[in-house]
């Protein structure tokens, strides 16, 4: 309901939920990095969070949603919605902002220089900065829609970086068209799977190792694998757990 009201700012929840689906549809043309580790790794500059995905996403073209805080002001979650884009096959990354202020992240670009250097063998990775756009967010709660809509270009396309036109609607009109289809996209595709059986932190459906153990947060009431929550103490069966989503600041 969340999705298809009008003026309601999307979460970590559906924003994951939804890629993911649309990532089922790409054909492994580009993966898809959770909200929280996107955040945590381009945002707050923590690599070493999920570093089995870290060494994949660094190697990949993917897609990462971050949420940070409007205007690129300190540093941090927030409440608004970007998009950053990295394509291994011509070398580039994107950063998309449906305000149209890029240029205000710097800190988030930076922090993927120094993921790039970390964590791959590429020495850097050229900025592209010819978005091509005639339309702005002009509202305060369709940042979520509209990254979606810009990822689902790259995930269901295979486009690279320069091939692909952002130049989409971006009005209201447009943004409850896009929820619309974003809702039955997530129908669909929990008919077909379960969106709920995704983990929250490294968005597979598979454990990373037979007989894992799933732990469910009592805060979201998402799933996580266990071996993707070091560090946090897993509780007896009886006790209280809240997820990494719930317990950042």
């Amino acid at each position: 309901m969340l999705l298809l009201n009008g003026c309601g700012w999307l979460n970590d929840t559906l924003m994951d939920c939804i890629l993911f689906a649309l990532n089922e549809k790409s054909e492994g043309h580009t993966m898809v990095v959770s909200c929280l580790l996107a955040t945590n790794w381009f945002v707050a500059g923590k690599f070493a969070s999920g570093k089995k995905k870290t060494k994949e996403a660094a190697t990949k073209s993917f897609v990462a949603p971050l949420n940070v805080r409007c205007g690129g002001t300190g540093v941090g979650r927030g409440n608004h919605w970007i998009l950053l884009v990295s394509d291994v096959a011509s070398n580039m990354v994107l950063l998309y902002d449906p305000m149209g202020h890029e240029e205000r992240y710097g800190n988030v670009l930076q922090q993927f220089d120094e993921f790039i250097r970390t964590y791959s063998r590429r020495e850097s990775v050229a900025r592209y900065t010819g978005l091509i756009r005639t339309g702005v967010q002009n509202d305060g709660f369709n940042c979520g829609v509209l990254a979606l809509k810009a990822a689902k270009l790259y995930l269901t396309t295979g486009l690279s970086i320069p091939d692909a036109n952002l130049d989409f609607d971006h009005s209201q009109q447009a943004c409850e068209s896009y929820r619309q289809q974003f809702g039955q996209i997530l129908l669909d595709a929990t008919d077909e799977k379960g969106l709920e059986d995704y983990c929250i932190k490294c968005g597979s459906q598979d454990p990373p190792k037979k007989d894992m153990k799933w732990v469910a947060c009592d805060g979201c009431g998402r799933w996580t694998h266990e071996d993707c929550c070091p560090g946090q103490r897993i509780p007896d069966p009886d006790d209280d757990f809240y997820c990494m989503l719930c317990t950042v600041v």
